[in-house]
């Protein structure tokens, strides 16, 4: 496959770093390139979180201290 400039664009997968950056300067066509559209979403679509935020490691601690603390109150005395 060759161009005006009588310069071979190789297979996809075998450009070096310079045959990329010539490709872009001279705005040819990049071999497996995926063009991306530009896409703004609008506000209208963002949806509000329905799930509960999770509880970080130290408040999980926090709670099962609380309720180890009022299991041993709630226990009676045996003597």
């Amino acid at each position: 496959m060759s161009d005006n400039n009588n310069t071979t664009i190789p297979e996809p997968g075998q450009l070096s770093y310079e045959e990329i950056i010539e490709c872009i300067q001279e705005d040819k066509k990049v071999p497996n390139m995926i063009n991306v559209p530009d896409i703004v979403h609008s506000s209208d679509n963002i949806s509000q979180s329905t799930l509960p935020m999770r509880r970080k490691p130290w408040e999980i601690e926090r709670e099962t201290e609380k309720s180890d603390s009022n299991e041993t109150l709630e226990q009676p005395n045996q003597q």
